[in-house]
């Protein structure tokens, strides 16, 4: 799709209303035949605690979360893995798709990093650079539902 002002994605977070995690995402500009990505735009940094104040639903409900390492980390899918802890509930941000890349450029998708990664767009598709760090201690700690959305498309109000 090409990036414009009317399309964006959705990521969403389990989380204290006012207390989600920051994040970087960059937007996928390239694909090899795989469908790996080969090329990508800037990381965007989505600070902690800039996402909206209010639960997406009330009363908070407890939802289960897939967890692919709950078995011994044998990759081994738990389901249920963890109910939502009081307190907590599903809080949501969208980003337009031409805050990733110049509208009009073809997106393929998103990546999603730790909120302390460094890297270039050249750097971010090779993992064990090192501007990817080994360990994000407490700025990270992102907790992705798998309700997660591909793109949306935007009519009004955003």
């Amino acid at each position: 799709m090409e990036a414009s002002d009317r399309t964006g994605f959705v990521v969403l977070e389990r989380g204290a209303p006012n207390g989600h995690d920051g994040f970087g995402i960059a937007a996928i500009t390239k694909v090899n035949s795989s469908g790996k990505p080969i090329s990508y735009g800037s990381v965007v940094k989505i600070p902690a605690n800039s996402w909206g104040k209010v639960p997406l639903v009330t009363p908070i409900p407890q939802t289960y979360f897939l967890n692919n390492i709950a078995d011994g980390a044998t990759g081994n899918a738990k389901n249920p893995a963890l109910t939502v802890p009081a307190g907590q509930t599903l809080g949501g941000i969208v980003i337009k798709t031409s805050e990733l890349i110049s509208p009009g450029q073809t997106i393929y998708g998103y990546s999603i990093f730790g909120p302390d990664v460094t890297c270039s767009s050249t750097e971010l598709v090779n993992v064990n650079n090192p501007c990817f760090p080994d360990q994000t201690r407490t700025e990270g700690g992102i907790d992705l539902p798998s309700v997660n959305l591909g793109a949306v498309k935007l009519t009004s109000g955003v």
